[in-house]
């Protein structure tokens, strides 16, 4: 397009080179010494210009980027200085629906299945409780109802969050330079496992955990994804906290790439930390901040929070986990049948005996 512009005259040279900054990221165009002069300065450049751009993408080729029609083709047209991808690492029930949704108005938009939880995919349920598991896996992933692998949703979005995506950072890391990361985060682990506790027993009005799971390894129903509601709790919190570690490792020293952010905390103003991280964004007057699946406020909470604290008696850390036929067999460090939570002794619902 370059040489075609100067051929022809017909094609502003700043203009494709601004293009071309918004894929690559301005640190890399200062490496390849992509700049423009006057006329025979141009021409004599050109030939230069293009073979540092082909080392260049040769070069994101072997590091693993995405390189293909698809996604050189992309064009940030939105209303902050950021022309790269924002991609959501927040675990599920940390406001991931609010902040695509945000993200979504700042110009970032999002393929069809990167709109929330893309469950359309057939993997085993072990996946969504392990970082590592998910990442062994999801290359073996059968699309299902959606015809298509995982990369080529992201090719065509600028944004997406919730699961898998949120698991998929350090591919994203490598699949598109130049791209920007939110973590978001609750105050404490405790509001996640309850906020998706009450999603998964929605319709309860006032059975405590202790007396859903006792109810579920009695009679043997209502488990979730085969697992006692208990377990679930330990699994949940489990995933928060080794999820958000490996997040913060694999982004440490690099500040400016990932931005960490409680939407409670900031509610007073939640564009300006979002708008600091992506450059700045022209946000327009009135320009309201979304709040998107939020829990019904009649279900009550569960009074586990002392329980979940370390030490307590669903501290998950005082649990061996190992992933068996889909789930997970839980068993008590101290050892099976010692473990007591309120007046009952802990019993692993995913092991034998209790298996659906």
């Amino acid at each position: 397009r370059i040489r075609k512009a100067i051929a022809e005259g017909t094609q502003d040279i700043q203009q494709i080179l601004g293009e071309i900054t918004q894929v690559l990221g301005p640190e890399s165009m200062k490496k390849m010494s992509l700049v423009s002069g006057e006329g025979e300065e141009q021409v004599m450049q050109l030939t230069e210009m293009e073979s540092n751009a082909q080392k260049m993408l040769d070069r994101m080729k072997e590091c693993g980027a995405r390189v293909n029609e698809k996604t050189m083709g992309m064009r940030y047209d939105g209303i902050c200085n950021h022309h790269g991808r924002v991609w959501g690492l927040g675990m599920f029930k940390t406001g991931t629906t609010t902040l695509t949704a945000a993200t979504d108005k700042l110009g970032y938009k999002m393929a069809t299945p990167t709109q929330g939880f893309a469950g359309g995919y057939i993997n085993p349920i072990t996946d969504f409780f392990d970082d590592e598991l998910i990442n062994k896996d999801i290359d073996n992933w059968k699309p299902g109802y959606y015809s298509q692998p995982v990369s080529d949703y992201l090719d065509i979005a600028w944004t997406a969050a919730d699961g898998p995506w949120l698991f998929l950072f350090k591919r994203m890391d490598r699949w598109y330079p130049n791209s920007k990361f939110i973590l978001t985060l609750r105050d404490n682990t405790y509001q996640v496992v309850n906020s998706d506790a009450k999603m998964a027993t929605r319709g309860n009005q006032g059975y405590s955990m202790l007396d859903i799971t006792k109810m579920q390894q009695k009679k043997h129903y209502h488990m979730i994804y085969g697992h006692s509601l208990i377990d679930f709790a330990l699994l949940t919190a489990r995933r928060y906290e080794l999820h958000n570690q490996l997040v913060r490792e694999h982004f440490a020293g690099r500040k400016d790439d990932l931005l960490e952010i409680d939407f409670m905390t900031e509610r007073e103003q939640p564009w300006a930390k979002i708008s600091e991280f992506l450059g700045g964004c022209t946000i327009p007057e009135g320009f309201d901040f979304p709040h998107n699946n939020v829990a019904p406020s009649t279900q009550p909470d569960y009074d586990i929070e002392e329980l979940m604290k370390p030490g307590g008696a669903m501290d998950w850390r005082l649990f061996d986990f190992t992933a068996i036929d889909g789930g997970f067999k839980i068993v008590p460090k101290s050892g099976e049948g010692t473990h007591k939570i309120g007046d009952w002794t802990y019993v692993c619902t995913y092991c034998e005996g209790f298996m659906i």
